[in-house]
Order: structure tokens, then C-alpha cells, then sequence
């Protein structure tokens, strides 16, 4: 697997906000009968959407939902998060977990941990939101396996945001 860097999915965020794939869980309902204040988050996500991304032969980037990634060298994929947030900056984290280990992670820039077995990247970034989304890619790269991977994102203090997909 190897991580996209981010000029590349500027076009993409206005193609998918729109996007409703997957979203946060709900929040639990209060145990006591009581009104409870509710509290309030850095962050509101607003959409979020999982798929691949491809290059149409005029040279624009297309991002098409999907539960299954082609196992092709090169096919770009990832997710895309619409936010609501007064700050400037957002830090988030993705858990991105393997059926098996990559041949290689690739480089990636900034804080990043690859679990003992090898099967699991923990990756961590503070960016600018871009017309208010977030998002992340990865390429598929000779050696990566096939079968089910599981993203969960966490945006600040919001609930995870977790996206399940198939490499086949």
C-alpha cells in the first residue's frame, strides 16, 4: 500500500460531497429519563464516502463509491469527509487493518505506526480542512493481499467513521 499525496484529490472533494456512504454511528440514547445537556464537538461530520479514483482520458480524476478495489498496481482508492468545524486545523486518525501483511507500507509522511504483525497502519495528520472534507488515499501496490480491509477514521473528538471493503 502506498499513501497519495493530497494536490491530487483536490478536484475529487467537490465530486463527492455529496457522498453518503458510510456515516457515524448514532449516538447511544441517555440511560437516565432526565434531559441531558448535549455536548458540544470540535467537529460534526456532515458525509463521508469510500471508493476508488480513476483518471478519465481528458486527465480528470473521477471517484466512483465502491466496496470492492480492484487488487490492480496502482488503483487509487480512499475516503472523503464532509465536516462542520469553526477550526482552522483538524486532527485526524485512520486505522487502516489488513486480511494479511502488504509487502510494503510505502513511505508516508508523519506520524505512523505499523502494528508487530504487520497488518495494521495507524496513521495520524493535522490538516486543513478543503472545502470543509477530509480525506485520504492509498494506492495498491504489487505484494498488497486480497480480501477485507477496514478503515475507521477518527476527526477530532467525533465519532469513528468506519469504512469496510473488499480487494479483489
Amino acid at each position: 500500500m502506498q499513501r497519495l499525496s493530497a494536490p491530487l484529490l483536490l478536484a475529487l472533494a467537490l465530486a463527492v460531497s455529496g457522498c453518503e456512504q458510510a456515516k457515524p454511528p448514532e449516538p447511544a440514547a441517555a440511560a437516565s429519563p432526565q434531559p441531558q445537556a448535549r455536548a458540544q464537538h470540535a467537529v460534526e461530520i456532515e458525509h463521508a464516502g469510500f471508493g476508488v479514483f480513476n483518471q478519465t482520458p481528458d486527465g480528470r480524476i473521477e471517484f466512483t463509491p465502491s466496496k470492492t478495489v480492484p487488487l490492480v498496481p496502482n488503483q487509487t482508492f480512499g475516503w472523503i469527509i464532509g465536516v462542520k468545524t469553526t477550526k482552522p486545523t483538524l486532527r485526524w486518525r485512520e486505522k487502516f487493518t489488513l486480511p494479511a501483511p502488504p509487502e510494503t507500507w510505502g513511505p508516508i509522511d508523519g506520524k505512523h505506526e505499523i502494528s508487530a504483525d504487520r497488518k495494521v497502519s495507524i496513521l495520524e495528520r493535522e490538516v486543513t480542512p478543503e472545502m470543509d472534507q477530509v480525506f485520504n488515499t492509498w494506492t495498491i501496490s504489487p505484494g498488497d493481499p486480497r480480501g477485507h480491509h477496514v478503515i475507521e477514521v477518527t476527526i477530532e473528538d467525533a465519532r469513528p467513521v468506519v469504512f469496510e471493503f473488499d480487494v479483489e
